[in-house]
């Protein structure tokens, strides 16, 4: 679904006409093609990264011994 909205916007179409077709709000749309301008193609694998550390850490830090 997000590849084809940046699909779509590469292709010269605009916010309202590829919010229609996965069905979601303007707001999705322009949310994952400033996401993608910003980061490239792959940033879920930095976020997902990022994410897994942190999550590591909060369940590790009432386990840990002093």
């Amino acid at each position: 679904m997000r590849a084809r909205m940046i699909e779509l916007s590469q292709s010269g179409l605009r916010v309202p006409t590829i919010a229609v077709e996965p069905d979601c709000s303007q707001k999705t749309v322009r949310c994952w093609l400033h996401r993608f301008n910003r980061s490239g193609p792959r940033p879920q694998l930095a976020e997902a990264r990022r994410e897994g550390r942190a999550m590591r850490a909060r369940v590790a830090a009432p386990t840990a011994r002093p």
